[in-house]
């Protein structure tokens, strides 16, 4: 468990105000007038990009074929490095040498673990809402349901879920699977679970707020990897204590 709350506190600071950013930046794309036909914009009928126009930038437009054409070798790659990224960071703040396989193992973790079970997590919501939908439920009512499941069932299962997985990767990694591997993770689980969890709560709702209301489906897995890269570094403080 890490020994600097401030460190913790900071992080936490960071991604509230970083996800506040987002939230607003979501509000006013969704409030603003149609966008010109020279800039890159939201096509409802395939939830995707248009590229009509050469000013769409290549790196968009590149990542949206990417996405239509394997979404989840997509996401898969995405989830790796915003894990990686998060680990880096959260060595930087730390300080001391750069431990690569750590890395590597948070990188194994995001694209072997997180991102297959939110692409498929993200699914089985929208089935939900379109559903809800169907008999009669507004748009506000089922985004806030599925947020609530999204906090409730999916945090606490994929949170505990995750100590496992950092347990396979890393001695996986180190060529040393064995018995020892699940002991350890249910040490850490025991240890360290409510911490993740509480910390999970003052960081998620508000993004995933904004993914559920404002975000396609399509995109949500890389919405959220873009918050993930701090609250990544904050599951990294909290695990390896830097």
């Amino acid at each position: 468990m890490v020994g600097v709350p401030r460190q913790r506190h900071l992080a936490l600071l960071v991604i509230a105000s970083y996800a506040s950013c987002l939230a607003q930046q979501s509000t006013k794309r969704h409030s603003a007038p149609r966008l010109r036909r020279t800039s890159p914009r939201l096509c409802s009928s395939t939830g995707g990009f248009t590229s009509d126009d050469t000013t769409t930038p290549r790196l968009v437009a590149w990542y949206d074929a990417q996405l239509r054409r394997h979404p989840l070798r997509t996401k898969v790659a995405s989830s790796g490095l915003a894990s990686a990224v998060g680990d880096a960071v959260a060595q930087a703040v730390t300080g001391g040498a750069f431990d690569a396989r750590r890395c590597a193992s948070f990188a194994l973790v995001g694209a072997a673990y997180f991102a297959p079970i939110l692409h498929g997590w993200y699914e089985v919501l929208a089935a939900r809402e379109r559903r809800w939908r169907a008999d009669g439920m507004g748009r506000w009512p089922s985004v806030l349901l599925q947020l609530l499941l999204n906090q409730s069932l999916g945090a606490l299962t994929v949170n505990a879920g995750f100590f496992f997985a950092l347990a396979v990767a890393e001695d996986a990694l180190a060529l040393d699977l064995s018995v020892r591997t699940l002991e350890g993770a249910r040490r850490a689980l025991g240890d360290q679970y409510l911490l993740v969890m509480r910390a999970n709560w003052l960081v998620w709702p508000l993004p995933s707020l904004v993914n559920l209301a404002f975000v396609p489906l399509r995109y949500r897995v890389l919405f959220m990897n873009a918050v993930a890269v701090v609250w990544k570094t904050i599951l990294s403080l909290i695990t390896k204590g830097g």
